[in-house]
């Protein structure tokens, strides 16, 4: 789900935040004549999110599409889960 947090005073908590389980993707800020916007995507269950092949695959190809060879760059917590699963599956691409 798709959803829009205007950062202007007025609209401070009127839509849902993720719960801290929860993965969410930022993928841009965008300004409006009322002030910025941040689009957010709840992408849903953090621990789900390493265990989606298809989700990790399509990821990984986008990356190095762009010419981004996903890194483990040491990460602790569940950031660095993603990272390593992001790359093993990035290994596992070139590897075919």
């Amino acid at each position: 789900m798709l959803s829009q947090f205007d950062l202007g005073p007025a609209n401070v908590g009127r839509e849902r935040l993720p719960d801290e389980d929860e993965f969410v993707h930022s993928p841009a800020e965008a300004s409006t004549v009322q002030g910025p916007v941040v689009d957010i995507q709840d992408m849903g269950d953090a621990e789900a999110m390493l265990r989606n092949k298809p989700r990790l695959r399509e990821a990984a190809r986008g990356m190095m599409k762009r010419g981004v060879i996903p890194q483990d760059e040491g990460w602790n917590g569940w950031l660095g889960k993603y990272q390593k699963a992001l790359r093993e599956t990035a290994l596992a691409l070139e590897q075919q």
